[in-house]
């Protein structure tokens, strides 16, 4: 077995925004400051963040990061809107109860296109989220006091390295191929 893991994707150019974080510094305040979390009335999560000219693949554990994410929130601050902004939702085998709970919480799915991406707009110290929305077919601003991305994951470094001494192959995404 060959496991080198992989990183979340800091190079997203919304996270200059010191609203805008990746999912797991959400995961990080869920556990370490509660207290901002107690705070926060709306929160628009963006899945498959990428960043133009970045990596375009599914990193397969996003989706169930941000559900869990949600979930979380929704029980600790029930009083928060809970927006997850998605092209696909993808869980794998029995994960896909965590949608089905998030929905349950009111947790509130809005799909997009890569055609029509969300837009981060900032306006009077307020920042928002603007994004079509294909059920309603109208285009829809959301207010964000927090905007977590869920960014691609990408291969660790080294791995080239250590694929050429292993002779291992890797695909085109630069993780090792699955035998």
């Amino acid at each position: 077995i060959v496991a080198t893991g992989g990183r979340e994707t800091r190079d997203h150019p919304w996270l200059a925004h010191p609203r805008v974080i990746i999912q797991s510094g959400l995961e990080e305040k869920l556990i370490h400051n509660p207290q901002e979390i107690a705070i926060l009335k709306n929160v628009v999560m963006v899945q498959c963040a990428l960043r133009p000219g970045g990596p375009n693949y599914c990193s397969r554990i996003c989706c169930t990061n941000a559900l869990k994410n949600a979930i979380r929130l929704k029980l600790f601050n029930p009083g928060c809107n809970v927006y997850i902004l998605y092209k696909n939702i993808v869980t794998y085998g029995f994960r896909e109860e965590f949608y089905t709970e998030a929905r349950r919480l009111g947790v509130i799915f809005i799909r997009y296109t890569d055609d029509n991406p969300p837009e981060l707009i900032e306006q009077d110290g307020k920042l928002f989220v603007r994004v079509q929305d294909l059920s309603l077919d109208r285009r829809l601003t959301l207010p964000a006091d927090l905007v977590p991305l869920s960014t691609a994951i990408a291969p660790n470094p080294g791995v080239q390295e250590l694929s050429r001494i292993l002779r291992v192959p890797i695909s085109s995404e630069g993780f090792f191929e699955e035998a």
